[in-house]
């Protein structure tokens, strides 16, 4: 390889290094950039607009989500605690095995949402 196909090497090496930069510096832009959308979205999601369907709708998103994430929940493990017990699992074994863990932190955080932001959202006002 003479010096000229090493300089010609290296040349490519450092184009590809500063492509590299240049879309990591993209990438960092377009993260803070997300970032600050998403502050600004949060922060106006709770203002008033002054249309009062509009206002309505927007308070009864997080309420309705909430009711119909319970009741597909409740579906679920009602059925799973059903079939437990028609396979022949008395109630308080079916009871133990159909609220795990997971149900439990989950249900933790519906908890702490609803009523600790509550708090929270006193606090600051």
């Amino acid at each position: 390889m003479t010096g000229q196909d090493k300089a010609l090497e290296f040349e490519k090496i450092r184009g590809a290094q500063r492509m590299d930069e240049i879309g990591a510096g993209a990438d960092a832009a377009w993260n803070v950039g997300a970032i600050e959308t998403l502050r600004d979205a949060v922060r106006t999601q709770g203002e008033k607009t002054g249309v009062r369907w509009a206002d309505a709708l927007s308070s009864s998103v997080r309420p309705v989500i909430t009711y119909w994430f319970m009741a597909l929940y409740c579906a679920a493990k009602t059925a799973a605690f059903v079939a437990a017990v028609t396979a022949g699992a008395g109630w308080g074994t079916a009871i133990l095995y159909a609220w795990t863990e997971a149900d439990q932190a989950l249900w933790a955080g519906v908890l702490n949402f609803w009523f600790l932001g509550r708090v929270f959202d006193r606090v600051r006002s």
